[in-house]
């Protein structure tokens, strides 16, 4: 456990190119049972030492295993691209890791990423990165922010670079118009939430975007903010049917879709957004078997675990499988306060209490450290062990 902590300081101070980086190293080193850093750790040290080759060797194979589901080996691959003398790349690799930093809540830090691509993109037109593509990332993060007017205008600014693009000043990978396409259902997204509630203006754009699973996607997630259950999940359905199809459409082989399995994690998404619909749908036997297919597609996917195990402890069944779902999350965001919430209510089902209330109260500070504070759930589950408790005394 102290070499994990190690592991784990070094690797923020890495993140926030702080001095201490090489003091944690050395304690993760002699806490290891080989004596050697752990790979990530390993690579971390080599590109910080400058031996960029030698460190990639390492953090390729992490980055396309695990693509965006991990952000500290991106922000070292950044640095190496940094100063290796191709500005157009590493504006390319700037905007790369401000999205995937969207997804792990360093909106501020992505920010700072995005505004240095957009710099060199004008100095470097020939930068494989559009200008549509940055203000779409800078729309996430806002949206992360909460700054719903900054993010409604970045999304605006990308659909207007798009549409008045020139072959001397973008570049795509993607197909103009499904870029298009996503651009407008994100912004159909932003509209529908609940602190802007034009949910009618959303829709209309959802519904222009076609018939792709992408689009009935986004009608299920309008629907669902404004409570309208059944519609939504009518739309998801349509959208996993429609993601089935667009999957098997590029490859006809089925061994390679078997190894490929294209569109697998946007049904893994589709079957979680279900689930929640079907949660407060009082069906929780369907949302239960939504959440199972989710993981054995991705076995890694924290909220469906999470979910999962959520409903085994609320029902006070299966808790040894709540358990081993619950960990899973944890190892993973170790941090989590919805985690260590269920992570609670397991433990209360179990007869735990004293373990329980350590973790809804650690659940219960790290949401008060929060805008909007401890969630009345998390506070009622605190409550309920506390009362356990003092029947037991």
């Amino acid at each position: 456990e102290l070499e994990r902590a190690y592991g784990l300081l070094a690797r923020i101070y890495y993140f926030d190119e702080d001095s201490r980086f090489v003091n944690a190293m050395r304690g993760h080193a002699a806490d290891h049972k080989t004596g050697e850093p752990a790979i990530v750790e390993r690579a971390l040290l080599l590109a910080h030492r400058g031996q960029e080759r030698e460190a990639l060797q390492y953090l390729l194979p992490i980055v396309q295993r695990q693509q965006n589901r991990v952000l500290i080996p991106w922000v070292a691959i950044l640095r190496i691209v940094a100063v290796s003398d191709r500005p157009g790349l590493y504006a390319e690799q700037l905007t790369h890791v401000s999205a995937i930093a969207s997804e792990f809540g360093q909106h501020r830090r992505g920010l700072v990423w995005l505004r240095d691509a957009e710099a060199i993109k004008r100095t470097t037109p020939d930068a494989p990165v559009s200008f549509a593509r940055i203000e779409q990332v800078r729309a996430a993060h806002y949206e992360g922010l909460k700054q719903t007017a900054r993010a409604s205008l970045a999304l605006r600014n990308a659909v207007a670079y798009l549409e008045r693009r020139s072959a001397e000043d973008e570049t795509f990978t993607d197909d103009p118009a499904g870029v298009l396409a996503d651009l407008r259902l994100t912004h159909a997204l932003l509209l529908s939430s609940r602190s802007v509630g034009r949910y009618a203006e959303a829709y209309s754009l959802a519904v222009a975007a076609g018939e792709t699973s992408q689009s009935y996607a986004a009608r299920g997630e309008i629907e669902f903010n404004r409570r309208s259950l059944p519609a939504a999940e009518a739309a998801f359905t349509k959208a996993l049917d429609l993601a089935a199809a667009e999957a098997r459409a590029p490859q006809a082989d089925p061994r390679v879709r078997r190894v490929l399995q294209p569109g697998a994690a946007r049904q893994v998404r589709l079957r979680f957004l279900r689930a929640v619909v079907r949660y407060d749908l009082d069906r929780t036997k369907e949302a239960a078997e939504d959440l199972a297919e989710a993981l054995e597609l991705q076995p890694t996917f924290g909220l469906a675990a999470n979910f999962l195990a959520y409903i085994y402890a609320r029902e006070n069944r299966r808790l040894v499988s709540a358990l081993r779902l619950i960990d899973s999350a944890l190892e993973r965001d170790p941090v989590n306060a919805h985690y260590l919430d269920t992570l609670a209510l397991i433990q209360l089902r179990r007869g735990e209490l004293p373990a329980a209330r350590y973790q809804a109260s650690f659940a219960v500070r790290l949401q008060d450290d929060e805008a909007d504070g401890a969630e009345p759930e998390m506070i009622a589950h605190l409550g309920e062990i506390l009362e356990g408790l003092d029947r037991r005394a």
